[in-house]
């Protein structure tokens, strides 16, 4: 939802979006192709967009009077009916029943329609979500892949403490970065952050204290195809200097992932957000990933506006705290 909210901020396409179900938001758009097309190419947790066609609470008479409600005369081409259940949501009901149900409708309204499950031309989703099933037709799916293709494990260059790119991507959405705009990464690791500010189109600035490191990202970069677009180098966060102010600082600082957390990796972040104002523009956005136990949102919050704070499980032994800040 958070991200979903970023982008749609960020590229101007539709109103704020609202949280309908589990893992389903709907939002309005002018131009609602345009708007799941942007949607489907930023995003990284969201699966798909549809045009929403309404929802029903979860039982078979419900979803009845939902269809007879709905209008399938501008339905075209061969079409496909497809459930997805959410976390398990509603269990009594049949995905393949409602799936019929809904197919019955659609062919009632239009005889002259084929159902096509292999190559349909038109697909109808049906998202058992909570107590509630909506209906959309898809417009877009995210494509998954480019995710895959920049796992950490693909990379040459790489470094065990690393951030997935699902994640990473989903931090510079958060910073609602857009194309063009130019984002600091002032402890660049590996360019996990620096590979999907790129594959968005903004410029980054990125620099480490460690050489390795800043050799090891431009490795990364380049291996999937990025010569340009970019500024890497040597430097200590707490004493950056920048000769202009940027659009988005998004990072994900060291702090002794494989060992005991201390104070240390905090007092150095702490020293870069004391200055963070310098670097970052009015309006612009902080976006910062931390042990949930180090309490970054605490330190932030002295020198920017706090807008979310978000904790996100990786594994059993690392929740990571992403903090999204704006200056004013």
């Amino acid at each position: 939802m958070l991200e979903l909210r970023g982008i749609v901020e960020a590229e101007r396409v539709g109103e704020e979006p609202r949280l309908l179900s589990p893992q389903v938001a709907q939002f309005s758009a002018l131009d609602p192709l345009k708007a799941a097309m942007t949607v489907s190419r930023m995003a990284s947790f969201a699966r798909s967009v549809s045009a929403y066609l309404g929802s029903a609470r979860g039982s078979l008479r419900f979803v009845n009077e939902l269809l007879d409600r709905i209008d399938w005369s501008g339905l075209r081409g061969p079409f496909a009916v497809r459930a997805i259940r959410v976390q398990g949501a509603l269990r009594q009901l049949s995905r393949e029943e409602i799936s019929e149900r809904v197919a019955e409708s659609i062919l009632r309204a239009n005889s002259f329609l084929k159902v096509d499950l292999e190559a349909p031309k038109t697909v109808v989703l049906v998202i058992l979500s909570g107590n509630l099933i909506h209906l959309g037709i898809l417009l877009a799916e995210v494509d998954r892949s480019a995710f895959r293709e920049r796992d950490v494990s693909r990379r040459p260059f790489k470094h065990p403490a690393s951030m997935n790119p699902r994640l990473a991507r989903a931090m510079v959405n958060l910073a609602r970065v857009r194309r063009g705009d130019v984002v600091l990464d002032p402890f660049v690791g590996a360019g996990g952050i620096a590979l999907e500010v790129l594959s968005v189109g903004g410029r980054l600035l990125g620099c480490d204290v460690d050489q390795r490191m800043v050799a090891g990202t431009e490795l990364n970069l380049r291996h999937y195809g990025y010569a340009e677009g970019y500024h890497l180098w040597v430097c200590d966060a707490t004493s950056l200097r920048l000769a202009r102010q940027v659009d988005a600082v998004v990072t994900d600082p060291p702090y002794g992932r494989s060992t005991p957390l201390t104070d240390h990796p905090l007092r150095t972040f702490s020293a870069f957000v004391s200055r963070v104002t310098d670097f970052l523009r009015l309006g612009g956005r902080l976006v910062a990933a931390y042990p949930a136990e180090a309490h970054p949102d605490e330190v932030i919050a002295s020198y920017l506006e706090v807008e979310e704070v978000v904790d996100y499980r990786e594994h059993k032994s690392l929740t990571r705290r992403i903090v999204v800040a704006r200056s004013r």
